[in-house]
């Protein structure tokens, strides 16, 4: 007997299950304590979050917080265990627990404590069980246990106490409602109890919520024993009228716990058997959210809903995340499917699954709310990769074969492998792809097999039609895994051509390759972006006439392009296009562009799910997508507009100093107006948080979180510190930064977050400073300042007294040097004069020996000699004998000047006397031989390296003036002869009066002589002084153009001419501003005929 009572209460389960409205499995996120940490309890009593967002979960040790990144723990008291909380206008947190009450607030070093106000009670009133209940009512908070209830107002504690015991509460339409035991429903608002028309009948009738209706003052109640009931204060006969459902049994059979309003206007009640039921405002259910949905377990102690509108639960083993606004839902395993999903189809009004495990059906009666949704097609246990309806019937694609689905049975119309179908249905034809090739059926009643393919022998994956083709036919585009694309024209007697193996000669990568039809064309899905085919026939009429027979030029290839002015180089695996939009899979992310707004890709709806691979998209009607993938199917309700924009905060929620000290814990704060509560969390930073750091903590580890749940863990973080970073750096998931050796000075943070759906939130700011190290303070800098003046004074003054030691010590070594410099000086002056003397002895001496101007004149009445020595005496010489009625005269330049050359001529004069005078030689040439041989001798010069090169250049003539000719040898120095305006150069021997390496005999030149005739010999000193306006040399060609200006002139003023000219060239200034000086001895002897 107790077995069939069983079954009959679960039969009857079911059945209640399968009467409610559509389960819509809402994306779900559960957080147990392997999230939280295994030391404290799984069981939560209650769920708040703050107003930035923070998650705060009452636990069976105390209040879990999570701002979604870490989660950190609040004590409260030991063993209280937390059941309840309410937020007030200002922000703050009461909470009620087991023999306990008080509120969150934060501290000056930021972190979040629990601060009790139950410890401010009289003695009498500390023994209390349980704070079940706490409410925010304007500037009051109630805080309610069975024993007692307790008003907070202002940093007093007002104690209501029950006649029986207290057993819930609830703030309603600015009203405070008390169910006591045995007395029934009790308006508390203003501290006294005042009793309800009509209230008694739940003096036994436990009460478990109690909701606004909207636009009225009625409100909705719910019971665990009787289910709904509607109170309605201005119905005095009737204040209180129950609300029949058809789902009046699962209601009281589901115990409900708690319940809320949502945003949205329908109600959520939290119970201990089916989780959470979702009902309109009439009680009827539109949704149930159980541990078949996702939601961790179905006992739920408590909900919230923030204002992303999720609903948050507490549970008794977690804490979960409703994603109530999310488009999204999923069916898995747990809605009967099994395998993987390839293909979604609706056929008669329900929906059909191909997986690998064959074929599921939507169960009519379950409208997808029981514990299977889905159940197979009998013992159809084929792999079924595509689906088709045509002309009514369904039709499955199946590994094993083709079939026909009619009447929840399978018949098998051919055993070829058919992975894919394409139905034409102008032709009434239906094409088949599989890993036999292509085949073509004729539909109907029946489908009848025309004709396999025989040349396409690849494994074909997806079909689709160009209808834009410029062929005669029907032109078909074949995509393959690995073989690229294939192009079939089939003709109405089903004859065909057929264009193999597109790849990447063509544009297309040598990989998987998938044809969509787009409108009239078709668009190939490949794994790095979406082409197009320029066409053979197409490229051929913008082709001249002579190129359009050559096969080179007239091959068709792909080309990139954009969807909508989208582009992609990364995989797209599914192009499906409907009237409203066109659905896209790019990377294995879907998303959709609308037609009536092609600017944007829509992907956020669709960001954090991860249910492998998508197979296949199946647009159901305007405002429904089912999503098919590998580990279930996503189903998109379009009509549900959550708002993928909407702002979140980005906290920085811990900054440690120097490894070890923690400067901030995490929460903002200002000073309250309230005598108890001396901190209220604040939205800023509070002056003076973290101003003037010792530098000893200038290794500074920032911490930070961005509260948005939505898939948090791919929150992305950048951080900037001003003073230190130049820009935001790239994102990253990570959420903590070090900054280390800071400077002294002024700082700020600032954190940015983005979501899983790209919004960037507005910069978390926190601004520091640091206190420079002692060594660099003012009054550190003035010290130095100090010290360095004084280190200054004493220095002059160690100076002073050491620079009057050193002059006396110096004017005392001046005195002593001076002496010693006078009688050196007065030495040298004696030596010098001495030297002196002697060499104008030697000019003398060297006078003497050079032949007087009168003995020349009387031999020579037209001539001139310009001699300037450099020195006193003269490296230079000139030289005049007379021998056998022949005169000869000699100009004559020897190494050196000063003494040195001095000593040369006077070795010249007298080896010139010997040799002339004594020796009777007067042939030039001779003459100049002889004087080599002696100089040679003399010298003692044997040609060997480093030996002294000493000599002299010389120019000589004889000139016989009976005969009227003069004879010329040259050592060096040339001769200017000038005659009729004409200069005539006759050149010297390159071989000087010294040892030479090729020792030849001079040469003599005859030249016959002219009355008028001039001629000049001269040394190098002339032409290579520097001076004029260029300080460059004066040079023969100058030289050359002066003699021939001045040829006319007699003798004498030539001389004068010739020496100005030098003068002149001189007194030119150098770069230092000074006349040039005389660089050598200069010797120029001319000679009128």
């Amino acid at each position: 007997m107790k077995t069939k009572v069983i079954f009959l209460a679960c039969l009857l389960h079911l059945l209640i299950l399968n009467s409610i409205a559509q389960n819509i499995k809402l994306p779900v996120s559960n957080y147990t304590n392997k999230e939280y940490g295994r030391g404290y309890q799984a069981q939560n009593g209650a769920v708040i979050l703050d107003d930035r967002d923070i998650v705060y979960a009452g636990n069976a040790t105390g209040i879990l917080e999570y701002d979604g990144s870490s989660w950190n723990f609040i004590r409260v008291r030991p063993g209280a265990h937390v059941t309840s909380f309410s937020k007030d206008s200002l922000g703050t947190i009461f909470v009620g627990s087991q023999n306990e009450f008080g509120y969150l607030a934060p501290d000056r070093s930021g972190s979040m404590n629990y601060c009790s106000l139950s410890d401010s009670l009289p003695e009498a009133d500390r023994f209390f069980t349980t704070i079940w209940k706490t409410y925010v009512l304007e500037d009051r908070v109630f805080f309610q246990a069975d024993e007692n209830i307790f008003i907070y107002k202002n940093g007093e504690i007002t104690t209501i106490y029950p006649e029986t015991s207290f057993h819930t509460s609830f703030v309603v339409n600015d009203k405070y409602y008390v169910r006591e035991r045995n007395k029934g429903l009790i308006d508390y608002t203003s501290g006294k109890p005042e009793s309800l028309p009509g209230g008694e009948q739940f003096s036994d009738l436990g009460i478990f919520a109690m909701l606004p209706v909207d636009n009225s003052r009625k409100i909705f109640i719910a019971t665990q024993e009787q289910g709904f009931f509607l109170m309605d204060p201005d119905n005095e006969t009737t204040p209180f009228s129950p609300i029949s459902t058809k789902n009046d049994r699962f209601i009281i059979q589901a115990s409900i716990y708690g319940g809320i309003k949502l945003e949205d206007g329908n109600f959520a009640f939290n119970t201990t058997n089916e989780g959470i039921i979702i009902t309109d405002q009439a009680g009827r259910i539109l949704n149930i959210i159980n541990k078949d949905s996702g939601l961790g377990v179905n006992d739920v102690k408590n909900i919230y809903q923030d204002r992303n509108k999720n609903i948050w639960c507490a549970l008794n083993n977690g804490i979960c995340r409703i994603d109530y606004a999310s488009p999204i839902s999923f069916y898995t395993t747990e809605s009967g499917i099994l395998g993987t999903i390839h293909s979604i189809i609706r056929h008669n009004n329900r929906i059909y699954l191909g997986t690998t495990n064959g074929l599921f059906i939507q169960e009519k009666s379950a409208g997808l709310t029981g514990s299977i949704e889905f159940k197979p097609l009998g013992n159809f246990s084929h792999q079924v990769w595509d689906l088709k309806e045509i002309q009514g019937s369904l039709i499955a694609g199946t590994n094993s074969g083709l079939y026909m689905i009619r009447n929840n049975s399978a018949s098998l119309i051919s055993d070829m492998n058919a992975f894919t179908m394409y139905h034409q249905p102008d032709r009434h034809l239906l094409f088949v792809g599989g890993n036999h090739g292509l085949s073509v059926f004729r539909t109907g009643p029946s489908l009848k097999f025309l004709k396999n393919f025989n040349d396409i022998r690849e494994d074909i994956k997806l079909i689709a039609e160009n209808k834009n083709s410029f062929y005669d036919g029907i032109e078909l585009w074949l995509g393959t895994s690995f073989q690229g694309a294939i192009k079939v024209i089939i003709y109405n007697d089903l004859t065909h051509e057929t264009y193999k193996y597109y790849g990447e000669f063509d544009g297309l990568n040598e990989d998987w390759v998938l044809p969509f039809s787009i409108g009239d064309s078709v668009l190939f899905g490949t794994r790095t972006g979406i082409f197009h085919f320029n066409d053979e026939e197409l490229i051929k009429q913008s082709l001249p006439d002579s190129l359009r027979d050559n096969p080179e030029f007239t091959r068709g290839f792909f080309e990139g392009i954009s969807v909508y002015d989208h582009t992609t180089t990364t995989p797209v695996s599914i192009i499906h296009e409907t009237p409203e939009r066109i659905w896209i899979v790019i990377d294995n992310e879907i998303g959709y562009i609308s037609r009536d707004q092609t600017d944007s890709i829509v992907m956020q709806p669709f960001r954090g799910i991860d249910m492998g691979k998508i197979n296949c998209i199946c647009p159901d009607g305007k405002d429904l997508c089912w999503i098919a993938a590998d580990d279930g199917i996503i189903r998109y309700e379009m009509d549900h507009k959550k708002d993928f924009s909407q702002s979140f905060n980005v906290l920085i929620r811990r900054i440690v100093a120097s490894g070890d000290s923690v400067a901030f814990n995490g929460t903002f704060y200002h000073s309250s107006d309230d005598p108890v509560i001396p901190f209220r969390v604040a939205p800023e930073q509070p002056p003076g948080l973290m101003a003037g750091l010792p530098f000893s903590l200038n290794d500074l580890q920032f911490y930070f979180a961005a509260p948005f749940f939505d898939d948090e863990q791919k929150n992305l973080f950048s951080v900037k510190l001003d003073g230190y970073d130049s820009d935001f750096p790239p994102w990253t998931r990570q959420n903590v930064v070090n900054y280390t050796n800071l400077h002294e000075g002024e700082y700020t943070l600032l954190v940015k977050a983005k979501n899983v759906y790209g919004r960037e939130s507005e910069p978390a700011i926190f601004t520091f400073s640091i206190n420079p190290p002692w060594f660099r303070t003012v009054w550190a800098y003035i010290g130095y300042v100090v010290i360095f003046l004084l280190i200054i004074y004493l220095s002059v003054q160690i100076s002073i007294y050491r620079l009057k030691q050193k002059n006396e010590r110096l004017e005392q070594i001046v005195r002593e040097r001076t002496a010693e410099i006078s009688a050196k000086n007065i030495e040298l002056e004696r030596q010098k004069k001495e030297i002196t003397d002697s060499i104008h002895y030697a000019q003398r001496i060297q006078q003497a020996v050079l032949p007087g101007f009168e003995t020349i004149r009387e031999k020579i009445p037209e001539y001139f000699i310009l001699f300037k020595p450099r020195d006193i005496v003269s490296g230079d010489f000139y030289w005049f004998a007379e021998m056998d009625k022949k005169i000869i005269i000699v100009t004559a330049d020897c190494t050196g000047h000063g003494v040195p050359g001095a000593f040369m001529s006077m070795l010249g004069v007298s080896f010139l006397n010997k040799i002339v005078n004594e020796n009777k030689i007067i042939e030039a040439n001779q003459i100049l031989n002889n004087l080599r041989e002696n100089v040679i001798q003399a010298l003692r010069q044997k040609g060997k390296e480093g030996e002294q090169k000493d000599g002299m250049d010389m120019g000589l003539c004889v000139i016989d003036f009976d005969r009227m000719t003069m004879e010329f040898a040259g050592a060096h120095n040339p001769l200017y002869f000038i005659r009729n305006n004409e200069l005539n150069e006759t050149k010297a021997d390159r071989m000087p009066i010294a040892f030479y390496e090729e020792l030849k005999e001079f040469t003599s030149h005859r030249i016959p002589l002219e009355k008028g005739d001039c001629f000049y010999m001269f040394s190098d000193g002339y032409a290579d002084q520097f001076g004029g306006p260029n300080g460059k040399k004066f040079k023969y060609n100058q030289l050359k153009d002066l003699l021939i200006s001045i040829k006319d002139k007699p003798m004498n003023e030539q001389k004068e001419v010739l020496d100005q000219t030098y003068h002149k060239w001189t007194s030119e200034l150098d770069p230092e501003g000074k006349p040039y000086e005389q660089v050598d001895d200069i010797l120029v002897v001319g000679v009128r005929i």
